[in-house]
């Protein structure tokens, strides 16, 4: 995936004529090959992962641009360069869940077991 990133930036770069490649080109790629829709749609996925992992060991994530970092103890953000982290732990995830509303449990198609807040539920038309 990367890799096809990285073309389809290249290509636009060339194609309107720049010698740099900025955060603006980046952007301008981002909205040309990745509609509002789906990047929206992969920033909710990227959060759900992180959450995920931060169930079963604390995680850094960017207070700028709000990437989780990979490593446990990060100096820098990878993506935007930012210095502050929020470290998310379990009794995070149970507090923004018990916000959210009363958790059901499903059982999925491949046997896994997820659980869905009812806010979740409810945009989802579940």
């Amino acid at each position: 995936m990367k890799g096809i990133a990285r073309t389809g930036i290249l290509r636009l770069a060339v194609e309107k004529g720049h010698s740099v490649i900025t955060n603006a080109v980046i952007d301008d790629a981002m909205e040309r090959f990745m509609p509002k829709y789906t990047s929206e749609a992969t920033a909710a996925l990227a959060e759900a992962v992180a959450l995920e992992r931060a169930k079963s060991q604390p995680i850094s994530m960017c207070v700028k641009c709000g990437v989780t970092a990979t490593e446990s103890q990060p100096v820098a953000c990878g993506v935007c360069g930012g210095t502050v982290f929020e470290i998310i732990t379990r009794e995070m995830i149970d507090r923004i869940a018990a916000v959210e509303g009363a958790l059901t449990e499903e059982t999925t198609y491949d046997g896994h077991k997820l659980k869905w807040t009812e806010e979740s539920r409810r945009r989802s038309g579940r």
